[in-house]
């Protein structure tokens, strides 16, 4: 049976490998680049266009769901965003660090590697625009005249998945090229999955739940009986 490594066990493992600075930096990118994957999993799975999950969602509560739907899809949003920030915000001695993937060309061991992180960074940045301008206009900040749809205004693009799913191919490139650096193997973050009691423990209660109710009001249905005519 394999051996479950702990998060200790699993930054030691990173830091052995890569060194210090990069090691811990990494190990922290590796957690949210792994979280984010999670999440979109978690999304797809309840709303990528299944019929079963939707329509046991419709029958039992859509508006709390279609809140969920929105909520989640702005947390992808917003979590791209993240990983895609300046290495600093502010300037000067007020200016605070940020975990972002912008912050490795600044701790990788030599300038081959630099550069061919950063042209991919470049490229990631372009790739996750749509995710930052729904961030900046929407989710952090309600932009005025987006919100009033006031002339001028630009709209958002639409976050589809096929938009979506790019960035994330193009976040897990640039943290496998980091670690073919140091290591023969990468991570296949697309295929994280949860644990007992996620999205298909959800469905799944969703579907049981709906199955005994419809028995239960078809019981109902069947035990009244016409009234006798009169006569």
């Amino acid at each position: 049976m394999a051996e479950v490594q702990s998060s200790d066990d699993v930054r030691a493992e990173h830091v052995q490998l890569m060194g210090g600075d990069l090691g811990a930096v990494y190990y922290e990118l590796w957690r949210e680049v792994s979280w984010l994957h999670l999440k979109w999993q978690r999304f797809i799975a309840l709303f990528g266009g299944a019929k079963g999950p939707v329509d046991f969602m419709n029958a039992t509560a859509p508006a709390f769901f279609g809140e969920m739907q929105r909520a989640m899809l702005m947390d992808v949003l917003l979590h791209i965003s993240l990983l895609t920030d300046p290495p600093e915000t502010g300037h000067g001695q007020g200016a605070r660090p940020n975990l972002t993937l912008r912050l490795l060309p600044g701790v990788l061991p030599d300038e081959t590697l630099r550069s061919i992180v950063g042209s991919k960074l470049e490229k990631l940045g372009a790739g996750c625009a749509f995710a930052r301008d729904w961030r900046n206009r929407w989710i952090a900040h309600r932009d005025l005249a987006l919100s009033m749809q006031t002339s001028p205004y630009r709209s958002l693009d639409s976050p589809t998945r096929e938009k979506i799913e790019h960035a994330l191919a193009e976040i897990r490139d640039v943290m496998n090229t980091v670690l073919a650096r140091f290591k023969e193997s990468r991570t296949l973050y697309e295929y994280s999955l949860g644990g007992p009691g996620d999205a298909d423990a959800l469905v799944h209660y969703l579907r049981e739940g709906l199955e005994a109710h419809r028995k239960q009001l078809g019981e109902l249905q069947g035990s009244v009986r016409p009234p006798s005519p009169q006569g």
